[in-house]
């Protein structure tokens, strides 16, 4: 009857499951919102951070690619302003949790980075302040970061070349020096860009009239030899024909007098220092038959200790504690034969009383006095 009621079981969800990358990109967002109060522009692609610098309101404008966060994140800023974390394009290029993003990253923590770098160094505003953030449309959500090259920079990979309309002004376009930010160079991708004097980082369709540049003045040469601006035009052409006038005209000029007298100078120099040497050459003659006389008394010396080393080795091992341990176990045992020998004697009437009692006495003196040698060097030997 279940198709006349309907089945009690609940309807099976249609969702397709979530995927690790998908779990990944979801907690990444999650961190982001647990740092930061955060503004949805598109859900699970853009997000927004606002922060003031100031008296000034900055926006963040957050963007995850398609692979996020096996990808980097991409962080835009407006309004357009100058810091060396930013490049014209007004991306964030220089904060080092971006350029090393992974996986394993916090996202929340990255971009309280970028905020705490602006807090302590303040940025330089380029236009007129707004309320409201100035981000190119895009009708996708996201460009990927493919589209972001630097033709201008070797080794760089972002820089947005799309025709879309963008409040950002050009870098040659601005009449403000930016000189304290020609020291940053590009050493690997992902690095702070190089923005020279001469670097020309300009935007295809800005979305108002640039600024006039600022007329630039030649760099003045200077002259380094002044006697040539009181010659004529002829005397000019005969230096530059005739080379018997150039030498002659050189001979005259004080900085060959100056470099001549240098050199006689250093010439008199390397002449007293020569001779100097010289007169140091008999003492090192006497230093060096002296030095070869010692080193023929190391190689004497260094013969007699390797032949005391040897003859200390041999002695060694005679005087060893199990060589002295035999030798006493034998001598007590001989000892102990000679008093047997004498006790043949005196039962055989061969020896008088007196004479055997002083000879007995004395060889098992001696056999007992050896045995407890024996035992002790035994002793030492077991115990060290």
């Amino acid at each position: 009857m279940s198709w006349l009621f309907g089945s009690s079981k609940p309807p099976k969800s249609q969702l397709p499951p979530t995927t690790a990358l998908q779990q990944q990109r979801l907690k990444q967002i999650e961190s982001l919102r647990t740092l930061h109060s955060i503004t949805e522009v598109q859900r699970d692609v853009e997000y927004r951070v606002t922060f003031s610098v100031g008296t000034s309101t900055v926006f963040l404008n957050i963007t995850l690619p398609p692979q996020f966060p096996n990808e980097r994140p991409v962080v835009k800023v407006s309004p357009p302003l100058r810091h060396p974390w930013v490049n014209d394009q007004m991306i964030v290029v220089g904060c080092p949790g971006i350029n090393s993003f992974y996986m394993h990253s916090n996202l929340g923590r990255v971009i309280t980075e970028v905020l705490k770098e602006f807090s302590d160094h303040p940025p330089q505003f380029l236009g007129p302040l707004t309320s409201q953030p100035q981000f190119p449309a895009s009708s996708s959500g996201y460009q990927p970061s493919s589209q972001y090259t630097f033709p201008s920079f070797p080794g760089f990979q972002y820089a947005p070349q799309s025709t879309a309309p963008s409040s950002t002004p050009s870098m040659s376009s601005l009449n403000s020096p930016v000189s304290q930010y020609s020291s940053l160079s590009v050493t690997s991708a992902g690095a702070m860009p190089h923005l020279g004097s001469n670097s020309q980082v300009t935007q295809t369709t800005p979305s108002r009239p640039p600024v006039p540049p600022r007329p630039t003045q030649p760099n003045r040469v200077t002259n380094s030899i002044p006697e040539l601006d009181g010659l004529s035009l002829e005397e000019l052409k005969d230096l530059a024909d005739k080379p018997e006038v150039m030498d002659t005209f050189l001979i005259k000029l004080e900085s060959i007098k100056k470099l001549e007298a240098d050199k006689e100078e250093v010439m008199k120099k390397n002449e007293e220092i020569a001779r100097f040497n010289l007169s140091l050459q008999s003492k090192l003659e006497g230093t060096k038959h002296e030095l070869l006389k010692k080193c023929e008394r190391v190689s004497e010396l260094k013969g007699e200790f390797a032949n005391n080393s040897q003859k200390q080795k041999e002695l060694s091992e005679v005087f060893s504690l199990v060589q002295i341990r035999t030798r006493m176990e034998i001598a007590a045992a001989q000892a102990e034969e000679e008093s047997d020998v004498i006790a043949d004697e005196f039962l055989s009437k061969n020896m008088t009383p007196e004479e055997f009692m002083q000879k007995f006495l004395e060889k098992r003196k001696l056999c007992h006095s050896r045995r407890a040698k024996e035992e002790k060097i035994r002793h030492m030997h077991t115990r060290y």
